[in-house]
């Protein structure tokens, strides 16, 4: 699953993963968890700037509901701070944006391994 208010980022990532998952892609926090407990994605891939709610928020979301889920956190920004707000909030992946095609397939292949649908 992608969770990024941005239209464009969210075909971005359809585009970038659709011949190798069955990716679904959302743009609020409220769809995210919606569709977390619906279908039990493998990887959820977030942005940290959501419309409504902060990505951190969202993830420590997703984990309570559902530990066995691999996430990536996606930024725009370099500030520490907020890199270290994102640390503490334990994605698996931090990947800063503009991203390397590449570097985020590795990671979306790393994570499905390790949180495969039991």
């Amino acid at each position: 699953m992608c969770v990024d208010d941005q239209y464009g980022i969210r075909v971005l990532l359809k585009e970038i993963l659709k011949c190798d998952y069955e990716v679904m892609a959302v743009e609020t926090g409220e769809e995210a968890i919606e569709n977390v407990l619906k279908f039990e994605p493998q990887v959820v891939i977030l942005d940290m700037k959501l419309e409504k709610m902060k990505g951190t928020d969202l993830l420590r979301l997703i984990k309570q509901i559902n530990g066995n889920i691999g996430t990536i956190m996606l930024t725009g920004y370099q500030d520490c701070d907020l890199i270290e707000e994102i640390k503490q909030s334990n994605p698996e992946k931090i990947i800063i944006k503009p991203f390397e095609v590449e570097q985020l397939k590795s990671s979306v292949r790393e994570l499905s391994s390790k949180y495969k649908v039991i």
